[in-house]
């Protein structure tokens, strides 16, 4: 199949008469499919899809500072939580809980509400322990995955 460009010039290009990738024309004479950024299938990708639709810029930006600022936080929680300092343990498990879901590990947003209503219970300090280890051991298994997300979507970014 040809395709009309601009100028009545044609593109001898075939195109996959069942294809649904939109195209997107990248110059003279040249088309390129253009493929929607898929989140890997370890994250929460509906909650992804819903808060980003497509804007991938936002998504790279809000994964580039969980990166930065929430992992530190995080780090900071488990200190706090060395040092049985109730109250700082409550204020960073409130401040990181939203953060979360914001970088598809909705699943441990429940455990951050645990340990903050604890620490604002003043709960034993062995459920705190055993929730923060769950919620490392967690992340830090999704560390890379967090970091290959921010890579692709710039990569991906690169390429428009």
């Amino acid at each position: 199949m040809e395709i009309l460009l601009t100028d009545g010039i044609l593109s001898n290009q075939t195109l996959d008469p069942g294809s649904t990738e939109p195209l997107k024309y990248t110059g003279m004479n040249e088309l390129k499919t253009v493929t929607k950024f898929k989140f890997s299938s370890a994250l929460d990708q509906s909650i992804l899809e819903h808060l980003y639709g497509d804007d991938l810029h936002y998504a790279a930006s809000i994964f580039e500072i969980f990166i930065e600022y929430s992992l530190p936080d995080f780090r900071h929680l488990q200190v706090a939580a060395e040092n049985s300092a109730w109250e700082e343990i409550r204020q960073l498990a409130h401040k990181l809980k939203p953060t979360f879901p914001m970088v598809g590990l909705t699943n441990l947003e429940e455990k951050l509400q645990v340990i903050e209503q604890n620490a604002s219970q003043k709960m034993s300090y062995n459920v705190i322990v055993k929730n923060l280890e769950e919620v490392a051991e967690t992340l830090e298994n999704y560390i890379p995955i967090l970091q290959s997300e921010y890579y692709r979507m710039r990569e991906y970014l690169s390429m428009e």
